[in-house]
């Protein structure tokens, strides 16, 4: 029995218009907030959007497409040694967290907003402390006190220009100089990877279509050279 070749390419392409079409609203999105103060006084918002109930703030920190650089630490997770231009060599942070003799030397401090709106050191680490939607985290490199105001989820929307209708994933980010102007454009358009998926699969689902149907026309071809 022959398969009806052509009738399954184009359930294929029909598949692939309702992934594509699928609206973005079957899934919960939560909206984290990651702040990063560096050396040089400036400071970087970033607001990530994950359709997760919640994930590791080192998953944030890598969804926040900042450069970074980790090292394991066995059961403790992983130690942040650079954000960016920030940071120590891996060396260093896995035998003093950046930290060195000189009482003035920077490190990476670790911290979210508490109740009161108040940053608090978090001792569990970037693996194993948990974000949810509407939390922020700074990374401050500091070797006193941070200097960068609390700030709640919805004013990193403000800062980075992120829209109201928020899809499921995404990543926004704005930079300011340590006098607080912005020296780099908010994001404009939705950074996120579902939409890339779905191109994707869209685009996996045509070239199957398409080589299901040449495989059709050539054994179509083929059957009248042979036919007798």
């Amino acid at each position: 029995m022959q398969f009806p070749l052509r009738r399954i390419a184009i359930a294929l392409l029909l598949c692939a218009a309702v992934l594509v079409g699928a609206p973005a609203s079957t899934m919960v999105a939560g909206e984290a907030g990651l702040i990063v103060e560096h050396g040089d006084g400036s400071v970087t918002y970033v607001l990530v959007v994950f359709p997760e109930e919640e994930i590791a703030s080192i998953d944030l920190l890598r969804r926040s497409g900042l450069s970074l650089s980790t090292v394991d630490m066995g059961g403790l997770g992983e130690a942040v040694c650079t954000i960016g231009n920030d940071g120590c060599g891996v060396s260093d942070c896995r035998i003093r967290l950046c930290q060195s003799g000189d009482p003035d030397s920077p490190f990476w401090h670790f911290m979210r907003i508490d109740a009161s709106g108040e940053w608090i050191f978090q001792p569990l680490g970037a693996s194993g402390t948990k974000v949810r939607g509407g939390e922020v985290d700074l990374w401050s490199w500091t070797s006193g006190e941070v200097g960068v105001s609390a700030v709640d989820v919805a004013q990193i929307i403000a800062l980075t220009g992120a829209p109201d209708d928020l899809p499921n994933e995404g990543v926004y980010v704005v930079v300011h100089d340590q006098h607080g102007n912005p020296i780099d454009r908010p994001s404009d358009e939705f950074a996120g990877t579902g939409g890339v998926f779905a191109g994707m699969a869209l685009l996996g689902l045509i070239a199957l279509a398409g080589f299901v149907l040449v495989r059709r026309r050539r054994a179509l071809s083929a059957s009248e050279v042979h036919r007798p």
